[in-house]
């Protein structure tokens, strides 16, 4: 899967699913949070609550403005729930427009 380019201005949309050993969707018993880290290695949001928008469904929007640093930035998603642990890592590309 190639890495989502955005423009500086945009929203970020950081999506991810939360799944069971037999990979059905699950809703976890904590909550689902991501943590965001720039190109310069600075966390810019850390533990930010993702919201559901059904089961096992989860999303998280991080508005850019034109003064974003550009760049590779990097995230992660981590639920602490004993039954449903997950932890997924990604990056996306800030350009200019």
């Amino acid at each position: 899967m190639a890495t989502e380019k955005y423009l500086a201005g945009e929203a970020v949309d950081i999506y991810a699913e939360i799944r069971d050993n037999n990979n059905a969707l699950v809703a976890p018993a904590t909550s689902v949070t991501v943590t965001i880290t720039d190109p310069t290695g600075t966390v810019v949001v850390t533990d930010g609550a993702m919201s559901t928008s059904s089961t096992g469904i989860y999303d998280y929007y991080y508005i850019t403005t034109v003064d974003t640093k550009y760049g590779e930035w990097r995230y992660v998603v981590t639920t602490l729930d004993t039954t449903y642990p997950a932890k997924k890592s990604g990056t996306f590309i800030i350009v200019r427009f």
